[in-house]
């Protein structure tokens, strides 16, 4: 079982993997081993074998294909949660780093966390500087939770960092 696992969220562009890239080094620099995984890698997948081409993150019509795609997923075959499970049994002395978008998702996350006596944390990245995405139930919902820490990216790319190492040094070095 892994040590814990950190659902990040924010807005399309708002510095999730500036975010990621940062949290890794630290981490690293701990001996904390941190695996990142995407709740819609196996969509982007279907999106690319189905049509026969690329995600593109800038385009609307990808992301709400993916949001309605990963939608339907769920709803007929529990997809999203099966496959967390499936990550969580597959790897021990971890922390993951889960890409999240919709509330729903998150709190099945944390139940299934809890169950299994996984530490579970949330984390926003807000970005004032980005343009809000409404055209998809996950990009205009994905600030509709309680998360437990709050990262701002708005202004340099060192005062971001110093964020990021804010939130490390209160929720994960405490080791």
């Amino acid at each position: 079982m892994p040590n814990r696992v950190i659902v990040v969220n924010g807005m399309a562009r708002s510095g999730k993997n500036t975010f990621a890239k940062e949290l890794n080094k630290l981490c690293r620099n701990d001996g904390i081993r941190l695996i990142e995984w995407s709740t819609i890698t196996a969509e982007k997948a279907a999106l690319f074998t189905c049509l026969n081409r690329r995600y593109n993150a800038s385009s609307e019509v990808d992301r709400s294909f993916l949001s309605d795609l990963k939608s339907l997923l769920n709803k007929y075959y529990n997809f999203t949660l099966v496959n967390f499970e499936q990550l969580l049994s597959s790897k021990e002395n971890v922390t993951f780093l889960v890409y999240s978008r919709e509330p729903e998702e998150i709190d099945n996350f944390k139940k299934l966390c809890y169950n299994k006596g996984i530490e579970f944390i949330t984390a926003l990245i807000r970005n004032n500087r980005v343009k809000r995405i409404e055209s998809n139930s996950s990009d205009k919902n994905c600030e509709n939770y309680c998360y437990d820490y709050i990262i701002k990216n708005n202004s340099s790319l060192e005062e971001f960092r110093k964020n990021v190492k804010d939130f490390y040094n209160k929720a994960l070095a405490k080791e």
